[in-house]
């Protein structure tokens, strides 16, 4: 006599049944209950714990892996899961964006630029990091003729996270003709 296991058993029991009773393929692949394994209730199965098999439900997963192994106790997993890794750190603002967003704040609008860019430890901006534009400031005298200005060349100091640490301008004489106003 030839043994078959117990899926073997089922199905040829489903397919004895479906024969005389009209079942279709449907009734016997897609069960509307869930199905029990014999020995375990709805939801458990015989999972191989250690050497020997229990009665017990699948065991645990977690998405970014466990602190502390699962454990079956006998009627549950004792498991810890761990936390997710932190999001990654945002990106350093764009010096440009920040330099334009930062020169209002110090009487002075960009027009222009960068013209200039110098990196930290160079000569140009006092060993910082700078940036230079072209802008408009404040109204200033620029000849002893007392002739003003509001063009200004702009130096934006940048700081190693790439914020700005301060805008300063220096007027520049645009169309001079001492006496004559000026730009």
């Amino acid at each position: 006599m030839k043994k078959i296991g117990i899926a073997g058993t089922v199905l040829a029991v489903a397919c004895a049944v479906g024969v005389g009773s009209g079942a279709d393929a449907a009734d016997v692949y897609q069960p509307t209950a869930l199905p029990t394994v014999p020995g375990c209730t709805a939801g458990y199965s015989w999972q191989k714990a250690g050497v020997r098999y229990q009665c017990m439900t699948p065991p645990p997963t977690c998405q970014y892996g466990f602190i502390s192994a699962p454990v079956w106790n006998g009627s549950s997993w004792n498991y810890a899961c761990a936390l997710p890794p932190p999001p990654p750190p945002p990106p350093p603002p764009d010096p440009d964006a920040a330099c334009i967003t930062a020169a209002p704040t110090y009487g002075f609008q960009v027009t222009r630029g960068p013209t200039r860019v110098y990196a930290a430890g160079t000569t140009g901006c006092l060993g910082m990091a700078c940036r230079l534009y072209d802008g408009q400031g404040p109204r200033a005298v620029v000849t002893s003729c007392g002739d003003t200005t509001t063009v200004y060349i702009l130096y934006c100091y940048v700081n190693p996270d790439n914020s700005v640490n301060r805008v300063t301008g220096a007027p520049q004489p645009v169309n001079i003709t001492c006496g004559g106003g000026g730009g």
